[in-house]
């Protein structure tokens, strides 16, 4: 017996749900990868020399910003997802 479904006879909420796992995958990963970058960053920056850091600071502050509203958008929109599906 195979364990594998033919995509043709899936049911549209298991392909919705399956989607919405994708995205709940991306999403988290782009979160961790944020913190990640945030962290290496904090061990760096004693490291490096003061002229033009603060320019470097904010622009990297922004830059996480908006990569952790996108992460938790995408949390977010699976979510809906998968709540969706479960009406199908």
């Amino acid at each position: 017996m195979s364990l594998q479904a033919p995509i043709g006879l899936m049911d549209p909420a298991q392909l919705l749900n399956t989607l919405a796992m994708l995205v709940a995958v991306a999403a988290g990963w782009l979160l961790l990868a944020t913190r990640w970058r945030e962290w290496l960053a904090s061990i760096r920056a004693p490291l490096e020399p003061a002229p033009g850091r603060n320019f470097q600071v904010e622009a990297m502050a922004r830059l996480n910003q908006l990569f952790y509203r996108v992460g938790f958008a995408g949390l977010g929109l699976a979510l809906l997802l998968s709540w969706g599906s479960r009406g199908l």
